[in-house]
């Protein structure tokens, strides 16, 4: 098959810490990463990009409690 890997094993590479609230240093990164992605994301890794997207739904969460 073309060389391609079995895909369908494939996790999300960033571990989840659904349930612990954002600490400062995590959100001051949330803050700069957002500001990353809008001006150049191109120059953001797709790790980054789900590291983003992890405290942006844990920083959710803890407005809806």
């Amino acid at each position: 098959m073309l060389g391609y890997e079995d895909i369908s094993i494939k996790t999300m590479t960033y571990q989840t810490k659904r349930d612990i609230k954002l600490t400062d240093t995590e959100y001051d990164e949330m803050v700069a990463l957002k500001n990353a992605i809008n001006e150049y994301p191109q120059t953001v890794v797709p790790e980054k990009m789900e590291e983003f997207a992890e405290y942006l739904v844990r920083s959710l969460k803890e407005l809806g409690n």
